[in-house]
């Protein structure tokens, strides 16, 4: 793995997500995911938006996108497991004030441009149409 000291859209590393959904508490879990974009609202104030990936699709297939082989490579994932992007609910973090996220953290790879732009287009439908839940770890 590669050290990048900032992190832009496509950015696959490893991040204490919360998963709701899950039995129990959602408890973060250090867990394979997406910077899928950062924005900044104030000097001081940058906000992100991660996503999770994982080897089992999910319970909304239409909001749960396949890696593509050459991206699963790009992003540093096994060439030998399957991946999925869950795009129905995601965490929002703060970039100068998280306990969670690392603007130094280790990258293990990053996605093309157009399979981001896919990614975040998938993620604002379904944020309008109300099939996203947002998580704030601030």
């Amino acid at each position: 793995m590669k050290t990048r000291s900032s992190h832009g859209p496509g950015t696959v590393l490893k991040y204490p997500y919360v998963w709701r959904g899950s039995p129990g508490a959602p408890e973060p879990k250090l867990r394979t995911a997406c910077l899928i974009f950062k924005k900044v609202l104030a000097p001081g104030n940058t906000a992100i938006v991660i996503v999770s990936i994982s080897d089992m699709p999910g319970h909304a297939p239409e909001f749960c996108i396949a890696v593509p082989p050459h991206e699963m490579e790009r992003g540093g994932l096994s060439a030998f497991r399957s991946a999925f992007v869950h795009l129905d609910q995601y965490n929002v973090d703060q970039v100068e004030n998280s306990f969670h996220y690392h603007p130094a953290a280790p990258v293990m790879g990053q996605f093309s441009e157009p399979f981001v732009a896919r990614l975040a287009k998938t993620l604002a439908h379904a944020v309008r149409i109300g099939r996203a839940e947002r998580i704030d770890r601030k």
